[in-house]
């Protein structure tokens, strides 16, 4: 599952992208919002939180509340799609979201981190080394390999790239899930998600053009004052 795999055919349809990130002078009346959620513990303590039901913290809550009202403000909302894990849920209705029709769809999860959930992040890349760092058929014991997240995400980008066409929709999700949409909606290989940094509480965005997408928004982070 190494390099660039076929995309979705739903995707295939509709993002083939210019790359032209942040530069596009086209006003995009249909927008898709990848929002990562706002601190949790876990984040705090530099702790990985896969799968584990972290909830936000107070600054998490109050990141939410930033970036929601500035996400709101040029936006406006049709839909919302979150995770099941209580910090996007948390995140959607401290941003106020929650008027929006809302979806839980888990293929939008954080990857599992398996055995090494709850970990202090340097410890386990200390243990893990070049394995940790850039294969993503890596499994960890009991977990997911990055591969697996990409292909399930895949899917859920195909669906939602086609709906981003006619409505403006936010995807209140995780780091690792907002890696791996941009590189399908960039056309990228898997390997694009070992070289994307996306902070908390941020806003990535692709606005519709003809029969592709253009990225307008990366790691914009409106809340970046806060924790």
């Amino acid at each position: 599952m190494h390099g660039r795999q076929p995309s979705p055919p739903g995707l295939q349809r509709r993002a083939r992208l210019t790359g032209r990130a942040g530069r596009c002078p086209v006003y995009h009346r249909r927008i898709l919002i990848l929002l990562r959620h706002g601190r949790t513990p876990n984040n705090a303590q530099a702790r990985l939180q896969g799968q584990i039901d972290s909830p936000l913290d107070e600054v998490g809550f109050e990141q939410s509340a930033v970036v929601g009202k500035a996400l709101r403000d040029r936006w406006p909302v049709d839909r919302v799609v979150t995770s099941s894990r209580r910090r996007t849920r948390q995140t959607s209705r401290a941003a106020g979201l929650s008027d929006a029709p809302t979806t839980i769809d888990d293929r939008w999860m954080e990857i599992d981190f398996g055995a090494y959930d709850d970990r202090r992040i340097s410890d386990v890349m200390a243990e893990l080394g070049a394995a940790w760092a850039s294969d993503i058929s890596y499994m960890p014991p009991g977990g997911e390999s990055m591969a697996c997240l990409h292909e399930r995400v895949g899917e859920a980008v195909a669906e939602i790239a086609e709906e981003a066409a006619t409505s403006n929709v936010v995807v209140v999700t995780h780091a690792t899930p907002i890696k791996s949409a941009v590189a399908w909606l960039l056309d990228g290989e898997a390997e694009m998600i070992m070289r994307l940094r996306v902070s908390l509480a941020s806003v990535t965005a692709f606005g519709p053009v003809g029969h592709g997408m253009v990225l307008t928004e990366f790691n914009w982070c409106p809340a970046r004052h806060i924790g």
